[in-house]
């Protein structure tokens, strides 16, 4: 362990050096990230949420869902449901065209780097909705979607369809950026009042989720079967929202905040916590009950991804520290963030 923390600190101390270097490592993995993300998205709109077969369709919320209710109007307009190559098509460009308004939002009111990555990936999730329709593609993935749908049902598109979407928007606030669209609103909202994101997401979807059941409703329509079992979809996007939700506030710990309580015999670790971390600490006096020596309790509040590198400290210091980490719900006061790009 502490041959593996030594090249690593031997690697971190030459890319500060050599900023470049730094600097095209960030972008390469932060595309990378985009890439998975987007990918993500398009798979489990394709196989899950509208999948082949013209099954009925469960709506993501976000601009995907803004998109699909378009469609849904479009398709109530023309009297008649689109072939499989143009729903996707249409839904690639609105996707695309909803999201760039958005963008300006997200370059003046969050960062610069953000916003470039977040229409990059609006832009790749464009693109592998239309590849997927490709011949030598689009049977395997058929195959996976029907099979999905054979054998668990709504509920089994509902899972995997949140998993896909929420491990897409997770990996882009990863990287932080965004899927654009509601993502980007959403944590403009949460970063500002330092909160998870995932509730604000489901909380702007609903309203996309009552207009996407009522048009498509509509289409089938009123009073019809298949208006009947589109109003049944609704608990399972519903569920589908949730599971998003779960899986974005997983994989998304920056705004989750731990305290860090530490026990030592070290008086000198207060100045150490706060001279590697962007963070104040209080110190408290303490007596061991069993060995009846003066002890320093330090607390720190951080963020879950500083928690590693912050243990990682400790143990250096003080080998023989007694570290407690503990989740909080909320934290009010002057707590830094990282700024985003």
């Amino acid at each position: 362990m502490e041959k593996k923390n030594a090249i690593r600190r031997h690697v971190t101390d030459w890319l500060y050096d050599h900023q470049g270097c730094k600097l095209t490592i960030e972008y390469a993995w932060a595309l990378i990230l985009m890439t998975i993300s987007a990918f993500a998205l398009a798979v489990g709109f394709k196989l899950f949420l509208s999948p082949y077969g013209g099954s009925h369709k469960m709506v993501s919320g976000g601009v995907s869902g803004i998109a699909m209710t378009i469609i849904e109007v479009v398709e109530l307009i023309r009297g008649g449901r689109l072939d499989t190559s143009s729903n996707d098509l249409i839904y690639g460009i609105l996707y695309f065209a909803i999201n760039v308004p958005i963008f300006f939002i997200a370059f003046f009111g969050i960062g610069k780097r953000f916003a470039i990555l977040s229409l990059i990936n609006v832009a790749e999730v464009s693109l592998f909705t239309n590849l997927l329709n490709l011949p030598s593609l689009s049977p395997t993935f058929e195959a996976i979607g029907l099979f999905c749908e054979e054998n668990g049902g709504m509920l089994s598109r509902a899972i995997f369809a949140g998993v896909c979407t929420g491990i897409s928007s997770g990996l882009a606030f990863k990287a932080d950026a965004s899927g654009g669209g509601i993502d980007v609103i959403a944590y403009f909202i949460a970063l500002k009042k330092s909160v998870l994101v995932g509730k604000y997401s489901v909380a702007l979807n609903c309203i996309t989720l009552v207009l996407f059941t009522l048009f498509a409703s509509m289409n089938y329509g009123i009073g019809s079967d298949g208006a009947v079992q589109q109003v049944g979809c609704v608990p399972y996007s519903l569920f589908y929202m949730i599971v998003v939700m779960l899986v974005i506030d997983l994989i998304h710990v920056r705004n989750k905040k731990v305290k860090v309580e530490v026990i030592t015999d070290n008086p000198e670790l207060g100045k150490i916590l706060i001279a590697n971390l962007p963070h104040a600490a209080t110190e408290l006096k303490g007596i061991g009950v069993y060995s009846g020596k003066p002890r320093s309790v330090f607390q720190m509040v951080i963020s879950s991804f500083e928690v590693k590198n912050a243990v990682t400290i400790i143990r250096e210091s003080d080998p023989s520290a007694f570290v407690q980490v503990i989740d909080l719900k909320q934290v009010y006061g002057r707590f830094f963030m990282r700024p985003i790009k």
